[in-house]
């Protein structure tokens, strides 16, 4: 067994006490999304950011620390601990025995290539191991979002009012076409965009919209809005906004459709979101590929790490 040496040691108390942060960050990051409050990208962004280094630390933690106990304690307590920031059960356990093996294995690879190389490429040895380990990560911010979702309503968890935001907007034109009013956004209430349908109905039939009187105009508006009422089966006094309408009927019409199958809407989500992730780390790998890069090179200029010439044996099989 090779000798520990404090700068190995450092380097893994450091890597874990990162990587648990990163999880601690992301299970706040988690909490904001799945309760629809995500107004700003800038928490999003300190996340991704503390698990770029983190994932960076990894690598570099799996190249340079020999002790191979010491690098396999501290992958396993770094992703351990954040499991316990959920509410602990069997499945969580399970989940959490999956994510450690595939994290070691992660180590195991990319020290494999380390060992095999002839050379020193961050690219070549990061390959194998670093996307698994993303993986891994994908995993454990998927469980802390299911842990969110299942306290909302599970449609509500699938369908957010951002993402309905969202379309509305992108749908404006056509949902325009499609009711025959001028405007149709989700700030508006339900008796501007009814007095907008009466004052085109009324310019098809060659009646100036100021020529009808007021109690006119809201008999009309009455009519109107218990019509609307009566289809959709709720309840309207004209003040609603026409997104808080619109999304609430969506989710209970959802409901209704699912029935006792809503229960699994949020595994649903879960995986989408965790399909969502694995995406994103794409793009994440090739900046972990360049942390990593400027944070060897600042180890080097500090002297933490020296260059040496080593001679590698290699066992093959040949004909005798």
């Amino acid at each position: 067994m090779n000798k520990i040496s404090l700068k190995e040691a450092i380097v893994c108390v450091l890597y874990a006490c990162v990587m648990v942060g990163s999880f601690w960050l992301w299970r706040s990051t988690t909490q904001v999304i799945a309760e629809e409050a995500f107004n700003s990208y800038g928490q999003f962004i300190v996340s991704i950011s503390s698990l770029i280094l983190a994932a960076s630390l990894f690598g570099i933690a799996a190249i340079f620390v020999r002790d191979a106990l010491l690098i396999h304690a501290s992958i396993a307590v770094s992703i351990a601990v954040p499991f316990f920031f959920v509410p602990f059960n069997t499945i969580i356990l399970g989940v959490m025995a999956l994510c450690v093996l595939l994290a070691m294995f992660a180590v195991r690879r990319i020290r494999k290539d380390v060992s095999l190389s002839r050379g020193f490429s961050v690219a070549t040895m990061f390959k194998s191991g670093v996307p698994l380990f993303l993986t891994v990560c994908g995993i454990v911010i998927s469980i802390f979002y299911l842990n969110d979702v299942q306290k909302k309503d599970a449609i509500r968890a699938i369908f957010p009012r951002p993402a309905f935001d969202i379309t509305i907007r992108a749908l404006g034109g056509p949902l325009r076409s499609l009711t025959g009013s001028e405007k149709f956004t989700s700030e508006e209430t339900v008796d501007q965009f009814i007095q907008g349908l009466i004052k085109k109905q009324l310019d098809d039939r060659g009646i100036h919209f100021d020529q009808v009187s007021s109690k006119e105009l809201q008999r009309l508006l009455s009519e109107q809005r218990k019509e609307i009422a009566r289809s959709y089966g709720i309840t309207l006094t004209g003040n609603e906004k026409l997104g808080d309408v619109f999304y609430t009927t969506i989710i209970e019409r959802m409901n209704d459709l699912l029935g006792p199958y809503r229960v699994y809407v949020p595994y649903a989500s879960a995986v989408a979101f965790f399909l969502a992730f694995k995406t994103l780390s794409i793009f994440l790998y090739f900046v972990i590929l360049g942390v990593a890069f400027f944070l060897i090179k600042l180890m080097i200029i500090m002297r933490i790490l020296t260059r040496k010439t080593e001679q590698i044996d290699i066992e093959r099989l040949t004909l005798s």
